[in-house]
């Protein structure tokens, strides 16, 4: 029996940005299923209607913080793996996600390293 693809929830409003994130995770030989969200309305939604293993999400959004949505996430689903990313890598920003509940914070220029890591 084939096993369960991933479900990961991409929070990212840059439209280049998450097309090649979602091409390098379709390039993966385990790739996951990808919903992709380019602002905290849409995650947020989404979020509500459906379970994901792993959220990745961006810090700075058109229509709010991605420290609003982490939260959100991690009362709904305590299990769920959530990333948090950001071109901005200030330890004060770093801190932020994390205390928000993200399990790990990767700059944006390693994201594509650690997708691959956890998701190959």
């Amino acid at each position: 029996m084939a096993e369960p693809k991933v479900s990961l929830l991409l929070v990212e409003d840059s439209l280049p940005i998450a097309a090649a994130i979602q091409a390098l995770l379709r390039s993966l030989p385990k790739a996951p299923q990808v919903f992709h969200s380019a602002t905290l309305q849409d995650a947020l939604e989404k979020a509500s209607n459906q379970r994901f293993d792993v959220a990745v999400v961006d810090m700075q959004l058109p229509d709010g913080l991605g420290t609003e949505l982490i939260r959100v996430l991690r009362a709904k689903a305590p299990e769920m793996e959530i990333v948090a990313t950001s071109v901005d890598t200030r330890q004060g920003r770093r801190e932020t996600m994390l205390l928000a509940g993200a399990d790990r914070f990767v700059a944006k220029p390693e994201l594509h390293k650690v997708l691959m890591q956890r998701l190959s």
